[in-house]
């Protein structure tokens, strides 16, 4: 099975989660880099004591849609966009 090493990454979580760590490399001379945080299916994994995921950009992501909508309201230019004939 071949690995993608542009799509891997490596984290650590738990108490020793800040203890230096020798670099993984495969059979074709490749490393896998070391990160902070990985996002796996949207959702991203935080380096840390304890399991973290960040919801950030969903949160942002949510706000800002719910943004536009309250100012499209606000505004009343969706008024044109829905009417009914």
């Amino acid at each position: 099975m071949a690995i993608n090493v542009r799509k891997s990454s490596c984290i650590r979580i738990g108490h020793r989660m800040d203890a230096q760590c020798a670099n993984i490399s495969l059979s074709t001379s490749s490393v896998i880099p070391w990160v902070d945080e990985i996002k796996y299916l949207g959702i991203c994994i935080l380096q840390s004591h304890t399991f973290q995921c960040s919801l950030a950009n969903h949160r942002r992501s949510f706000y800002g849609s719910a943004n536009a909508i309250w100012e499209n309201w606000l505004h009343g230019v969706g008024e044109s966009r829905f009417a009914i004939n």
